[in-house]
């Protein structure tokens, strides 16, 4: 791969900074936020403990590979990519603390506590589409053709797709703000879906074809139900 003229100073200064500026507000909240968790009685719910010690180490991998990345070939997407998914890492830390301390440790002290805690629950789907695509374009820089070129659009579409889904579902939210209501959830969406669910398990012989069963399974992703099969949908009558 021919390595492009050198990233200008201008350029470089943002990158480390970008790759900086994460880890030290996280570093920063966490020394603020933390301690009055704990007087609180919920040190368990802490960002920055023993137990939380794989997070920052991904997040600082993640921002250390897109800085490197960045520094020797700027016109790379997949340093810009790392550089990103650290910075989402961070960024999910800081939205940890906050709907932890505003949505459960004082609930009502801090505005959109709720929000922020549902936007926490569902931002893995954005760092699954990133590695997604950080994998589509390594280590060229580019898709191998048009069809992987198509293969990654489809990738975006499917994960904002899923992601506004997972957002406005009338579901619990994982653990441990499973007590906090979905402020943003649209009740008629669950029973759309769930219609589908329905009229998916009594379909008939014509549905039980290959190509449709895909479709089975990306109704199952965006459902979200747990449990076995392709999103924890009731398996297919195809005999």
């Amino acid at each position: 791969m021919r390595r492009p003229d050198r990233v200008r100073p201008a350029v470089a200064a943002v990158a480390v900074a970008g790759a900086l500026l994460g880890p030290c507000a996280l570093l920063v909240v966490g020394v603020l936020v933390d301690p009055k968790l704990t007087r609180l009685g919920h040190g368990d719910l802490r960002v920055l403990s023993l137990d939380t010690l794989a997070f920052p180490a991904a997040m600082l991998s993640c921002q250390a590979v897109g800085a490197v990345l960045v520094l020797s070939w700027p016109r790379h997407p997949v340093g810009w990519l790392f550089l990103g998914l650290g910075d989402l890492l961070a960024l999910d830390g800081l939205a940890t603390d906050y709907a932890a301390y505003g949505a459960l440790a004082r609930p009502g002290s801090l505005p959109g506590a709720g929000v922020v805690a549902v936007l926490i629950n569902t931002d893995f789907i954005v760092w699954l589409t990133v590695l997604a695509l950080i994998m589509q374009l390594t280590p060229t820089g580019h898709v191998l053709s048009r069809r992987w070129g198509r293969a990654a659009a489809v990738t975006v579409l499917c994960g904002a797709a899923w992601l506004v889904v997972a957002v406005l579902r009338p579901e619990r939210l994982d653990a441990p703000f499973q007590t906090v209501s979905n402020p943003l959830a649209i009740e008629p969406l669950g029973d759309a879906l769930a219609v589908l669910a329905a009229f998916w398990g009594t379909r008939p012989a014509w549905a039980c074809s290959s190509r449709p069963r895909r479709w089975w399974c990306v109704l199952g992703a965006l459902r979200g139900w747990s449990g076995s099969g392709c999103g924890g949908w009731p398996s297919p009558r195809c005999r």
